[in-house]
């Protein structure tokens, strides 16, 4: 008896331990055969928390890496969110690292894919500001959808793995408590003829591993009604002249700058209103 009493206990305590395993492996990235130290630094709640745009850099902002809902979804299946428990299949991801990457948590490819994740709006933000939603980038195509609408500028959906985007969600946020963020993710990778690189399915010599989904840093910031959207700068080097042209919510504005030596610096700071 006391032996059939301590294969039980045993047996309990294997049970335990692999429970722990597997909330901690949910929370946590996965371990790649041959990891860097800065990959063994890499933490949930820590993930590139640098202000990510070198240009027009604001005070304000909330990052949105971290763990994210994901799972992997078919084109004739529903939503796998809105299915039973049961049935869905959602696990965690680390974002802003793509499903193929260990550090995702994932570690295998995906063809279509949807994120999801939760945030509540700083109470401190201005009330009278605009809420712009930041993706530096997501590959391939994108579909944005909060608190269970679509949004994004008049079109459906943004297509394009390398480049950046952004959507004024100020109309769709929930006024108080917790929002709600949900991507639709779609990347053929090889088997369509959108621009990828040396990316595949099947990697091999100078044909490297896809890089799907979200692979670069998700933010939010809180900016008045008149704001920079873009600042572009002309030079003249005959002249020794330059135009810096800025983009904002007012339309374009014009400053020209003027040089004495093939050495003159300057320093703007173009401020929002």
């Amino acid at each position: 008896m006391l032996f059939t009493m301590f294969n039980k206990l045993s047996a309990y305590v294997l049970l335990l331990a692999a429970l722990a395993a597997a909330s901690a492996f949910a929370q946590a990235p996965k371990m790649a055969p041959f990891q860097t130290a800065w990959g063994k630094k890499v933490a949930s709640e820590d993930v590139h928390p640098e202000y990510p745009r070198p240009m027009m850099v604001r005070k304000e902002w909330l990052n949105l890496n971290g763990l994210w809902d994901w799972t992997e979804s078919t084109p004739a299946a529903a939503n796998p969110f809105l299915q039973s428990p049961a049935e869905k299949k959602v696990r965690k991801i680390l974002v802003p690292f793509p499903p193929e990457s260990t550090l995702s948590g994932i570690g295998r490819p995906a063809k279509r894919m949807e994120y999801r994740r939760r945030f509540t709006i700083p109470e401190h933000w201005p009330k009278d500001h605009r809420i712009l939603l930041h993706f530096g980038a997501v590959d391939w195509e994108t579909k944005v959808s909060l608190n269970g609408r679509p949004i994004g500028d008049g079109a459906e959906y943004h297509r394009g793995g390398y480049d950046s985007f952004s959507l004024d969600i100020t109309e769709g946020l929930n006024a108080d408590g917790p929002n709600e963020l949900a991507l639709e993710i779609f990347d053929p990778t090889d088997h369509g003829g959108q621009p990828r690189g040396r990316q595949s399915t099947t990697p091999s010599g100078v044909w490297y591993s896809a890089s799907s989904g979200i692979w670069q840093t998700v933010w939010l910031e809180p900016v008045p009604k008149d704001f920079l959207r873009s600042v572009r700068y002309h030079a003249d080097i005959e002249t020794g002249t330059g135009t810096a042209e800025k983009r904002g919510g007012s339309g374009y504005a014009h400053l020209r700058l003027a040089g004495r030596t093939r050495r003159w610096r300057s320093r703007l700071l173009f401020q929002d209103r």
